[in-house]
């Protein structure tokens, strides 16, 4: 880690100006060693947004964005309520209707629910 070669650059640097040899070198490499490993701690604590973003000549601005995803390793240990429906097969057993466009389908546990809403453009 950096912040750990500054702080034996630092040691030394106090050693060698107890003995009174060449402390003034060894404090300026203890000085730089520092200020990279506070850059570093910097750069590792920002948002990749921040760190990355640019902006073009014409106002566009790019970025990096960091998303999260998952992988189930143990489905047996996932708890209840995080499993979820097969939602496309629902909808696939949704299509077929009735004389009055309800669906047919009967599926233990779930209940068809008609909803409506204005659309405007």
């Amino acid at each position: 880690r950096l912040q750990d070669a500054a702080d034996r650059a630092t040691a030394a640097a106090a050693k060698a100006l107890q003995k009174g040899k060449g402390a003034d070198a060894l404090l300026e490499r203890a000085a730089v060693a520092q200020k990279a490993a506070e850059d570093a701690e910097a750069l590792a604590d920002g948002k990749a947004t921040d760190l990355t973003r640019v902006r073009g000549t014409f106002g566009a601005t790019a970025s990096m964005r960091t998303t999260w995803g998952y992988e189930v390793t143990d489905l047996n240990a996932v708890p209840m309520q995080f499993l979820m429906i097969n939602d496309a097969a629902v909808k696939q057993a949704m299509k077929p209707r009735d004389s009055r466009n309800r669906p047919t389908a009967v599926i233990p546990g779930v209940k068809w629910k008609a909803s409506s809403s204005m659309n405007a453009r």
